[in-house]
């Protein structure tokens, strides 16, 4: 019964040695699907034990009815429990386990004599619930508002590491006022909605749909946690600061309660300070933390100087709500096709970087983030050669990282789940040092822009995610082939659309059909939750922070960034500041040595040295892409378009110059043109416009496009 539900295949047309995915037609999501409701028919007092056994990857690899039938009777559930229980499955999608998570409470005195203001004592997420309580009493009211699809992958990925924790940081030097800077907090509140908001977990919920997301109508914030350790020498202060970027990591925040975000503050000098944001990733991502600073930041120096803040629009209520209901109700038939297409091609293949074939410890994961930079040199050189090449920044930094991960993997890539260790530890096999698969990256997306949609100065979780697998780059292979053939893979998934239906998809079913027990996953669901895990390498760029350098008397001469995903994982965020390329690799430490992820990082900065030193042809414009002429009602409005996102005029003799090089127009904004002129013109070519490489190349396309 359970797989005629899932199939749509009547049961007596089903065969036992019927296989799933080639004559059941099941594609990884609905297997996955199916595998979860297996999983609830295992009797209560057994599931512990089976969950020890069986990760969830190991069912993915059962291939037909009858070894999935040989797999329960060994657990003692009878065929036709499956047909009785067939409308109780629980679900997870096993390509979008992209959580990050926390392990310690905030907050230690860094020495005995220096000036802290201690937080209190963070709940576990489980004394969490039990207490079920908020802290609204800084607020009136409050109100309750639908959750993002995306919102439920952080919901899951904070019960199955205990949280998602992400940090950014500024280095400050100036008169900074902790008082004004409390007073800045206060009014970013107003601004967001997601800054107000918390959850409210009824006693008893059995799924996520039952999670309420509550906003607050004029909560007070708490005071900022401030340390002054002008006292320490030199070495010292820096270790405080690791310290709070390490604790900032692996907080564990309390969904109940509010906020869920909060700022710190370290003293190093008389006019030195680090600033600190740590927020839970369920209600931002990496660009909204962009946003957070850089409006916090502005406000503080309005109010330092007694001006208005030059700022967007703020985001009611209201606003937050359709855009939530716009974003949700969004599906394509064409993109949903492309997904089914994209998964039955990748199928169930899984890649982990795991160079010394280490087993991961997925109860006693721990994070910490190390910096990296390119000089400005080569950030420039870089940024030049897009021109050249005719490819963004993000594909020639991930041919640039394809090159140094598969040199320094001396295992064979090809991993597999061991069955019979009750961590359900990795294991790489080493028969072959050449990589046999293809390396898997996860690659976010900013989610942001929708048809009708843009949410780019809005506060929330919007980032979602494409798994891509990529064949592995050879020794002797052309860079330029190279990145083309990458490009191309990176161009397909984000032109399709596959990162949005996929998000929908898996959003409903992780809202609907996973099982709680209290309003949390039983602890003996955790295992298989933990290792399905399409990829553990992530590599996101965002682009330029438009983090200033100067806010009024107050300089910004440092920043860092990170966050964390699941255990066994690296993420290598990447993001421009003053000019020059920031890497964050945040990674859990309890699986990967140090020394590792700077061989790693070292020879990935040292493969971006060689690509900006090579001397290389200027690729051609595409036929359709050529100064033809173009319909002067569509180069106006595209010029329009293109001046509103980038925030400044484009004249006649800028037409042709190069968006990402010469306009500083990078690929996430590139993607806000053209989804802005679908939402004018519809159905566009979004392929051919996302590959032009100036607003008059893009009113060629798009001009071309009508006449045909």
């Amino acid at each position: 019964g359970l797989v005629a539900k899932t199939t749509g295949i009547a049961q007596n047309q089903l065969g036992l040695d019927m296989s799933l995915e080639g004559e059941l037609g099941l594609d990884s999501i609905m297997i996955t699907q199916l595998m979860n409701g297996l999983v609830k028919l295992i009797p209560q007092e057994q599931k512990a034990a089976f969950s020890s056994e069986f990760s969830l990857r190991d069912l993915m690899q059962l291939q037909t009815l009858r070894e999935i039938i040989q797999v329960l009777e060994q657990w003692q559930v009878s065929v036709t429990v499956t047909a009785s229980n067939s409308d109780q499955e629980n679900t997870l999608g096993e390509d979008t386990l992209a959580s990050g998570e926390s392990k310690e409470n905030y907050q230690e005195n860094y020495q005995e004599n220096a000036t802290v203001t201690e937080p209190e004592m963070a709940l576990t997420p489980v004394e969490n619930l039990e207490q079920n309580s908020d802290s609204s009493d800084s607020s009136d009211s409050s109100d309750s508002i639908e959750l993002l699809h995306g919102q439920y992958f952080h919901l899951l990925g904070y019960w199955v590491v205990n949280s998602n924790s992400l940090f950014s940081s500024l280095r400050l030097e100036g008169d900074f006022d902790l008082d004004m800077a409390w007073a800045s907090w206060k009014d970013l509140l107003v601004r967001h909605p997601m800054l107000r908001s918390h959850f409210h977990v009824p006693s008893g919920a059995t799924s996520f749909k039952d999670y309420q997301l509550e906003i607050l109508d004029n909560p007070t914030p708490p005071e900022i946690l401030f340390i002054d350790i002008r006292h320490l020498d030199s070495e010292a202060k820096e270790e405080a600061v690791a310290e709070e970027v390490d604790d900032w990591l692996n907080y564990e925040w309390s969904l109940t309660e509010w906020p869920l975000h909060q700022f710190s503050v370290i003293r190093l000098e008389d006019s030195v300070y680090q600033l600190f944001l740590g927020i839970e990733h369920v209600i931002s991502d990496g660009l909204s933390n962009h946003v957070i600073l850089r409006e916090f930041m502005e406000i503080y120096r309005a109010r330092s100087c007694g001006e208005e803040p030059v700022l967007p629009a703020p985001t009611s209520l209201n606003d937050y709500a359709e855009v939530v209901a716009a974003m949700n109700a969004w599906q394509d038939p064409e993109e949903d096709q492309a997904l089914a297409e994209y998964t039955a091609t990748q199928g169930k293949e899984s890649y982990i970087w795991n160079p010394k074939g280490q087993p991961v410890d997925y109860q006693n994961s721990q994070f910490y983030s190390h910096k990296y930079c390119l000089t400005q040199e080569t950030t420039d050189k870089l940024i030049a050669k897009t021109a050249e090449w005719r490819l963004p920044v993000n594909s020639l930094l991930l041919g640039a990282f394809l090159r140094a991960v598969v040199k320094l993997d001396s295992h064979e890539l090809s991993v597999r789940t061991t069955n019979n260790n009750t961590n359900n530890n990795f294991e790489a096999t080493t028969e072959d040092s050449t990589p046999s698969k293809s390396p898997i990256i996860q690659i976010p997306t900013s989610g942001r822009v929708y048809p009708g949609v843009d949410a780019s100065n809005v506060v929330s979780s919007f980032a979602q995610n494409l798994a891509l697998s990529f064949a592995p780059p050879q020794a002797d292979e052309d860079w330029q082939v190279l990145l083309n053939r990458i490009h191309q893979v990176i161009q397909n998934g984000i032109a399709s659309g596959i990162d949005r239906a996929q998000t929908r998809q898996m959003g409903m079913i992780f809202k609907d059909n996973i099982a709680l027990e209290n309003g949390q996953i039983p602890e003996h669901s955790l295992p298989m939750f933990r290792s399905a895990l399409k990829s553990n390498l992530y590599f996101p760029y965002t682009g330029h922070t438009h983090i200033k350098t100067q806010y009024g008397s107050v300089n910004v001469t440092d920043y860092q960034a990170g966050g964390i995903n699941a255990p066994g994982t690296l993420d290598i965020l990447q993001e421009v500041f003053d000019g020059r390329l920031h890497m964050f690799a945040s990674y859990d430490y309890n699986f990967f040595e140090l020394s590792e992820i700077d061989n790693l990082m070292r020879e990935y900065i040292a493969q971006i040295e060689e690509l900006v030193s090579l001397t290389v042809q200027p690729q051609q414009p595409s036929q359709s892409q050529q100064p033809l002429p173009t319909d002067t009602a569509i180069e106006s409005t595209l010029r329009q378009v293109t001046e509103e996102i980038c925030h400044y005029p484009i004249s006649a003799d800028e037409m042709d110059l190069d968006l990402e090089a010469d306009l500083g127009v990078d690929s996430l904004e590139r993607i806000r043109i053209v989804t802005h002129l679908e939402k004018l013109y519809g159905k566009v070519d979004r392929q051919g416009l996302l590959s032009c490489r100036s607003v008059q190349e893009m009113a060629s396309t798009l001009s071309q496009s009508f006449k045909g």
